[in-house]
């Protein structure tokens, strides 16, 4: 006992010193804030570029450790309004301060226990209820409802436009079944086999049986007066066998179409260039995967169904069955026939994809080539010219795209973030242009020289360099996370790069929400950096188990000032969040209620209500100390209920009075007083006199101690203002908290309730029906990850509202 209470000393003198430095650290921010800006955007802008200071790592984890030693579990950054969130805690009654916050949790395993099932974080009602001393006001409006009425009123837009910058008007993106005007050729061809097969001769291929029989394959029409038999290998002289026949011809000439396209459409370098010209107000080149996969299953079903009727028609034939291995159009079909499974199910059906690996399915589909070359030989006629020039241009584009678009880099920086996922920096080599939103192939020669996989690269934080980040998901990834111990510089190959599907919508859409999974942030952090300058408003929400990539992307990356960041972060380690996080950003330890999430930017935005920008603004200003000291309590109830206050308090007077142990019922003046401190920082030496009286007026029994009502009288006090000038400001500050405490209760997944399931819970068809400037053309949603749940989601929300879609998923 005498040993741990000498530790104890210890740790808190340290925790003391270090508490000293962080107060300093925290009363420089308030009194360098800047006044009350007025609400032009374009202030609000300037004024939140300059916050983005990041500061170094060890300062950011000193400081993390000093707020979870007092709070033990939420702190917040006084001057943004964000907070620094654990996600497991221990449950004991030790105080925090003895460790930091990522040794804590190592250092107790089997007693962590989730933040969502230890309280609800800021869970205050969605009835917008206004809390004042702990109690509701029951007469008159709150101002939370004073600032959501307006909800339900047409808005002007005149806070959207930037300066010496107009609405771009029109569009580029082609109509979104663009590829459906391919079927329309395909029924024409289909149209053309039925007429050259049934049409009379020599329009078509039906002859007159004495015709018939003067062929050496045929001893004419059986039943018949005319049949057709115009050669050996498609000779149908009686009524069934000229019914396979053209069954089998027309759905292979149906499919001519879909065959060069299939070619075509992997033709990156020739389809990259095509989207730059005018061609792509028709056709959405970037989006040719999704085509080319779609196309591919229809000519493996129709390939399959071709051999089978040709089959069952020749095995009806006497001696016709043997044309399989004696004729060219039997072998070749046969050829075809046999591989075409091996290229189509690897790719397509789901069980297979996940227990082939992706090396062997990308050799197996390899063997479209041999497929193609076997059809250009299958006909005597034109499909050569149909199959070859495709598969010409496909090739010609692999060996330009070998010669010219594959770089060398020599070091690469590979780092990593986590225990699962890999950042690489390389300087852009020559050639490699500015691009964004796009995908580049990536081979490792030192780690295997024979496969390239795709990853989208995202500018990074040096000028002239790109980033592409990794995560482990497979064997290849798995090698290169146990490779990759520490930051490294190795060579890599960076094949090009190439348009995402991301790039046309983007282009088009005036509003956008890119919703994220994992990894697939990259391309949504392409797209603010790209648009930032313009009037475009780009909306990120991100799901994420990684810390490590949610705390480099927090350190490193401008999410912007115009949108909302929501990140909604599911994993277990506890975060170390920088400590000037944008007030338009915020953290959530759930997983997101999409629907309700999406239509709560959609809102806030049409409506012109809770805008990112103007949650930017500073809502502390150079005023006296002690007035400042009420707003910052104010701006902590906007945070935390009192509640939970009252619970990091009676955890602190554990800490203070170690022999008797923790009371959950009653709090000491020693935990007042460190809750006061944190909350304040170094104003609280400014309200120590009047804060030991009100604490005394409190405790009534003069033991040093008050419950959980005494408490609530205290806070009280503290808040009370001395004249009519003191309660404006505080009220207009607390106006500019609870705005933002209302826009994240739009955002809060606890909000949302069964009974509210199938309804538009903000009223937003209203805005997204007609013409008007917020209508669902003008929004798009751009999913990039992994999770097919999450991409369920969104199309319910595509199927219920009318917005658009845009998936990247580079699940091959």
């Amino acid at each position: 006992m005498t040993h741990r209470r000498a530790s104890n000393e210890l740790a808190a003198s340290d925790r003391l010193n270090q508490l000293r430095q962080l107060q300093a650290q925290l009363g420089s921010l308030i009194q360098n804030a800047n006044p009350l800006p007025d609400l032009d955007r374009s202030t609000h802008s300037s004024d939140s570029s300059s916050s983005g200071t990041i500061n170094s790592s060890e300062r950011m984890a000193r400081d993390t450790a000093v707020i979870f030693a007092l709070m033990k579990d939420l702190p917040y950054d006084l001057e943004s309004g964000t907070s620094t969130l654990p996600t497991s805690l221990s449950s004991d009654g030790t105080d925090p301060s003895i460790s930091t916050c990522g040794s804590y949790s190592q250092s107790n395993p089997e007693r962590k226990y989730s933040l969502r099932s230890a309280m609800s974080f800021r869970s205050r009602s969605s009835r917008k209820q206004s809390f004042v001393f702990g109690t509701r006001k029951k007469d008159g409006p709150s101002i939370i409802d004073s600032e959501c009425k307006p909800l339900r009123q047409l808005p002007t837009y005149d806070f959207l436009r930037k300066d010496d910058e107009e609405k771009e008007g029109g569009s580029l993106l082609p109509g979104a079944k663009w590829w459906h005007s391919i079927f329309l050729f395909s029924v024409i061809s289909m149209v053309a086999c039925i007429i050259t097969l049934w049409a009379p001769y020599p329009i078509g291929a039906r002859m007159p049986t004495e015709i018939v029989a003067t062929m050496p394959w045929s001893n004419g029409c059986q039943g018949l007066q005319s049949c057709i038999c115009p050669r050996e290998t498609i000779c149908a002289d009686d009524l069934l066998s000229m019914v396979f026949l053209t069954i089998a011809r027309s759905t292979a000439w149906a499919d001519y179409p879909l065959y060069m396209l299939m070619f075509m459409s992997k033709a990156n370098n020739l389809n990259n260039f095509l989207q730059t010209t005018a061609l792509r107000c028709w056709i959405n080149f970037s989006d040719y995967h999704r085509v080319h996969s779609l196309f591919g299953i229809i000519v493996g079903f129709e390939s399959t169904s071709h051999t089978f009727f040709h089959i069952l028609r020749w095995a009806r034939r006497k001696h016709d069955i043997q044309l399989l291995w004696t004729s060219r159009a039997g072998i070749t079909g046969i050829i075809a026939f046999i591989v075409t499974p091996f290229i189509v199910l690897p790719m397509t059906v789901p069980y297979l994809k996940k227990r082939i690996s992706f090396e062997w399915r990308k050799f197996l589909h390899y063997l479209c080539i041999l497929w193609g070359v076997a059809l250009m030989y299958h006909a005597p006629q034109r499909i050569f010219w149909l199959i070859g020039i495709p598969i010409f241009i496909y090739l010609s584009d692999k060996i330009l795209e070998g010669l010219f678009r594959c770089h060398l880099v020599e070091s690469a920086h590979f780092q990593r973030l986590g225990d699962s996922s890999c950042l690489i920096s390389f300087e852009n080599p020559p050639g490699f242009g500015k691009q964004n939103s796009a995908y580049v192939y990536l081979m490792l020669p030192w780690l295997s020289k024979y496969q390239f996989h795709a990853f989208t690269v995202f500018p990074s934080t040096k000028p002239n360099h790109s980033s592409i980040c990794i995560d482990k998901c497979g064997d290849w990834t798995g090698k290169l996370m146990d490779t990759i111990t520490i930051p490294t510089h190795k060579p890599s190959f960076v094949v090009g790069p190439f348009l995402s599907p991301f790039s046309s919508p983007a282009m088009d859409s005036e509003n956008l929400v890119a919703v994220a999974t994992g990894i697939g942030v990259t391309p949504a952090i392409s797209l603010i950096k790209q648009y930032s300058s313009t009037s475009r408003r780009l909306n990120l929400v991100w799901i994420c188990r990684d810390a490590g990539l949610v705390e480099h992307f927090l350190q490193n990356v401008d999410f912007g000032h115009d949108g909302y960041t929501l990140i909604y972060y599911t994993g277990r380690r506890s975060l170390i969040l920088r400590d000037d996080i944008p007030a338009n950003v915020f953290i959530f330890n759930s997983r997101p209620n999409l629907e309700r999430t999406i239509s709560g930017i959609i809102i806030s935005i049409a409506a012109g209500t809770c805008l990112p920008e103007e949650l930017n603004e500073k809502v502390l200003s150079r005023t006296p100390a002690e007035m400042r000291s009420k707003l910052l309590l104010e701006k902590a109830l906007s945070l935390y209920t009192l509640d939970q206050l009252f619970e990091y308090t009676a955890k602190a007077s554990a800490y203070y009075n170690a022999e008797t142990g923790r009371d959950n019922d009653v709090v000491n003046y020693c935990g007042v007083r460190s809750t006061i401190r944190h909350l304040l920082g170094q104003d609280y030496e400014m309200v120590t006199n009047k804060m030991n009286e009100y604490f005394e007026k409190v405790d009534d029994d003069g033991d040093d101690k008050i419950d959980r009502a005494g408490f609530e009288i205290f806070f009280k006090l503290m808040l009370e203002g001395s004249d009519a000038e003191e309660k404006s400001s505080i009220v207009s500050v607390k106006r500019g908290l609870r705005r933002r405490s209302a826009c994240q209760d739009m955002f809060e997944p606890s909000k949302y309730s069964q009974s509210e399931h199938q309804k538009d819970e903000f009223g937003i068809k209203e805005y997204l029906q007609g013409e008007g400037k917020f209508s669902a053309k003008n929004w798009n949603i751009l999913y990039c990850g992994g999770s097919q749940a999450v991409l369920d989601q969104l199309k319910d929300f595509k199927r219920k509202f009318g917005v658009g879609l845009s998936v990247e998923k580079f699940d091959w």
